[in-house]
């Protein structure tokens, strides 16, 4: 991990710290909808943790195809080799190997997006493209080649598309770049803070963004409408409504956007006149937020906690562990999946965490 990576972490412990040692308004939920059946909280969890004394070892993201059919990336090493991918085939997890066509080893890749088992979009600050099985991942671009001048330094990590002919990427330095099947454009954030997740609406209509500064000064909301990026909420050393902190994931379902904050979970409706709210107080700092469905939704955190909402009530399905941050999670209708890693030792291990709906 690099140096800025830790001092980011570093500094979300002590965001975390202070959360947890001040007083929270007690956790409010949106109201149950007559369309609106809940799930239940009863998972099963299971833990699996990957590395060596080799070098420190984590993961960055997660995507699942199916309840049998998850894949993680990151940096794992073992005694003798280093991964950058680990994928779970039903029954056991599998860690490989993927390198660029130079046949350099792909190190340190931050996100994943999948549209089938064949069609896996790898970042690493550039975008690769692997069809899940051979050794070589295809470049779709690197970032040198739309980088110039000031913007030196940008990149893409996470991803969100709709097809593989509509794909949206984000990252440092307010980097957005989207991808029509054919080409990669870069286009204009209005920003020059890192951007550290991008989700979307079903039918691509609606696209958010959202990131903060390394030194955690500042924070930004964006909102794409089909033809420009726009900022809808900006942050700037102090407490700003409706989000208050510092933006770090957002998650858009048919009917409601939710953004993860320092300061807990907030919904905005997507029709009607109604308010940003905050829907739970969490335990410390969410870094991810995914689901399938309004009422199966599940958030990751900075102290390896996972928060779960079935269309009534929030619940911690994990207990927290400090120095156990989880970066990444997925949600299927009967499984979630969390990644990150445990910093508790001198070499830093890879944790994947799977739960399963009893």
């Amino acid at each position: 991990m690099s140096f800025k990576e830790l001092s980011t972490f570093l500094l979300f412990i002590c965001i975390t710290l202070l959360a947890v040692t001040c007083k929270k308004e007690p956790p409010v939920t949106p109201p149950l909808t007559s369309e609106q059946d809940t799930t239940s909280h009863n998972f099963t969890w299971t833990q699996y943790t990957f590395g060596s004394a080799s070098g420190s070892s984590y993961f960055k993201d997660v995507a699942i195809i199916n309840d049998s059919d998850f894949w993680a990336v990151g940096m794992i090493y073992s005694d003798s080799s280093i991964y950058n991918v680990a994928h779970w085939d039903g029954n056991q997890w599998k860690l490989i190997a993927v390198y660029d066509t130079d046949n350099q080893f792909i190190y340190s890749i931050r996100g994943i997006f999948i549209f089938g088992t064949s069609n896996i979009w790898l970042t690493d600050g550039g975008v690769h493209i692997w069809n899940g099985s051979s050794r070589q991942a295809s470049a779709s671009f690197s970032r040198i080649s739309l980088i110039g001048g000031t913007e030196n330094g940008q990149s893409v990590d996470k991803l969100w598309g709709t097809s593989s002919n509509n794909i949206v990427g984000v990252g440092q330095k307010g980097m957005i770049a989207q991808y029509n099947g054919i080409i990669w454009t870069k286009l204009s954030s209005g920003t020059t803070i890192d951007l550290h997740d991008v989700w979307g609406t079903a039918d691509g209509s609606e696209v958010w963004a959202c990131g903060y500064s390394n030194d955690l000064s500042q924070s930004v909301l964006l909102q794409y409408n089909g033809s420009l990026w726009k900022t809808i909420w900006l942050q700037q050393g102090t407490s700003t409504p409706p989000y208050e902190d510092l933006v770090l994931t957002q998650w858009a379902s048919d009917k409601f956007l939710y953004v993860g904050s320092a300061s807990g979970i907030f919904l905005t409706p997507l029709s009607g006149n109604d308010t940003t709210r905050r829907v739970v107080a969490l335990t410390s700092v969410p870094h991810m937020i995914r689901g399938s469905a309004n009422n199966n939704i599940a958030v990751a955190t900075d102290y390896k906690s996972i928060w779960h909402y079935n269309g009534s009530t929030w619940f911690e399905e994990t207990p927290g562990e400090l120095l156990k941050p989880l970066y990444s999670i997925a949600v299927s209708e009967n499984t979630i999946v969390a990644v990150g890693f445990d910093a508790t030792g001198l070499n830093w291990m890879g944790e994947i965490s799977i739960g399963r709906r009893n």
